[in-house]
């Protein structure tokens, strides 16, 4: 089956036709007008009742030599070499810590069960983005994104943006703190970055409305961004695009979001790595 055929295909699955669109272009540039962006990736985490939180969180690596007796264990994420862990540990605070241990996290078997936790993009020995959603409440969310190093948002554009203010830190301040070193990582491994020139990804996502790192340079005062942002037509063709994320075990819709995730690989193929 050649790719117009499988592009066909994938549209029809989706509720659409080729007859809807001029050209092959026509469908990777607005083919997602017709989705709700929300069953692919929901802009607001917090219930109803504001108890049950959704975030996405970066941990650091850390070497399995320096973490076989460390307390998330043996719910954290490992591979071969190495352990994912809150960052806030490398700057020696436990404030994510003792919400963990607080009763909202685990159970009285120490087992992570009253959270999910998906991860959804990793570099090996160096970091790993989660999605964590479990009860608590903004108020608690909010103090924890007040801490320095910042290293969570309540959106995946949000953290994308915290992260490039990360990477604008490590390379016009020459900052080498931990949460930039493992930032300016991310950015590189996502295809993003602060320095100039920007590409068009990165212009778009440091458009958006300041993070932790902005607000303090620009005020003194850390300033939790929990607005109910959107996710724009161009972030989500470009998450759709990027192999290094995956959201199939977090998105609302995963019939959806592969579908439209193989749509727009075809399409890019298609016609060209740049449509």
């Amino acid at each position: 089956m050649n790719l117009a055929s499988r592009i066909n295909d994938i549209l029809i699955k989706i509720d659409l036709s080729i007859d809807n669109f001029e050209s092959y272009e026509d469908v990777y540039n607005n083919f997602l007008d017709y989705i709700n962006y929300d069953d692919i990736l929901p802009t607001r985490l917090f219930d109803k009742s504001d108890v049950t939180v959704g975030e996405y969180r970066i941990f650091a690596a850390l070497e399995k030599g320096q973490s076989t007796d460390h307390w998330m264990l043996p719910q954290c994420v490992t591979d071969k070499n190495y352990t994912y862990v809150p960052i806030d540990e490398l700057y020696g605070r436990s404030e994510y810590k003792d919400y963990a241990n607080s009763g909202n996290v685990k159970d009285e078997n120490g087992v992570f069960s009253k959270i999910l936790i998906k991860e959804i993009c990793k570099l090996k020995g160096h970091f790993s983005i989660f999605f964590i959603r479990g009860e608590s409440s903004p108020s608690v969310e909010n103090s924890l994104k007040a801490i320095h190093p910042y290293s969570s948002a309540f959106t995946l554009n949000g953290l994308m943006r915290l992260i490039l203010e990360w990477d604008w830190a490590y390379v016009y301040c020459d900052n080498r703190e931990p949460m930039a070193e493992i930032c300016h990582a991310a950015a590189e491994y996502l295809g993003i970055s602060a320095e100039e020139p920007l590409n068009e990804t990165s212009q778009d996502i440091i458009s958006l409305s300041d993070m932790q790192v902005a607000s303090y340079i620009k005020t003194g005062e850390t300033i939790i961004n929990d607005e109910e942002w959107s996710y724009e037509k161009k972030f989500l063709l470009w998450l759709l695009q990027n192999e290094k994320i995956d959201i199939s075990e977090i998105t609302p819709n995963k019939q959806l979001y592969n579908n439209c995730r193989n749509l727009v690989r075809h399409l890019s193929n298609l016609l060209g790595s740049n449509p």
